[in-house]
């Protein structure tokens, strides 16, 4: 598993070894990696020990696992754009012809970095049911609407309610 990742580490000038893929295989095993951004985390918390190593640690990672390889004199955002792995996500998403260049590439690397923290965060029902108001009034829909946002924000139409009460749950029900 990565067998050439210390060596790739090691070519942007970080301390990596087979304790390196030791510690990242734990990780791993003990299910502390789920999403490709859980494995940049873990990743950098393995090899990046000072401030300074995150740059260099982010530009490994990004040639290693996504194949984004910074040219001398380029910037992140133009390696990116060039990237195959960037042109693919690009041709799956939905996004409107005149939104800007920064605003796709931060939407890229946003998914590309989303941790099962965030994606817990995302649908915590436990949240959504604080701050959800149970008077607001519903507004009328476009016939089109509701499949266009259930295409366009999965993580929006979904919740874990797994800790809270179904008594609790009922109340709500009730209010609405």
């Amino acid at each position: 598993m990565f067998p050439s990742l210390p060596h790739s580490l090691r070519a942007h000038g970080l301390q990596a070894d087979v304790r390196t893929l030791m510690l990242l295989r734990r990780s791993l095993e003990r299910g502390l990696v789920r999403t490709l951004g859980d494995l940049y985390l873990v990743l950098r918390g393995i090899v990046a020990n000072k401030p300074e190593d995150y740059g260099p640690f982010t530009r490994a990672f990004y040639e290693y696992f996504l194949t984004i390889d910074l040219e001398p004199g380029e910037t992140l955002e133009q390696a990116i754009q060039r990237s195959r792995i960037y042109q693919e996500w690009l041709e799956k998403q939905d996004i409107p012809e005149d939104e800007n260049l920064s605003s796709k590439i931060d939407d890229f690397l946003n998914e590309i970095h989303l941790s099962s923290y965030d994606i817990q965060n995302i649908l915590d029902g436990e949240q959504i049911f604080r701050h959800d108001d149970p008077d607001l009034e519903d507004e009328p829909e476009e016939e089109d609407s509701e499949a266009s946002q259930t295409d366009e924000q999965p993580l929006d139409q979904a919740a874990d309610y797994s800790n809270m009460t179904l008594e609790e749950l009922l109340e709500r029900l009730r209010q609405v």
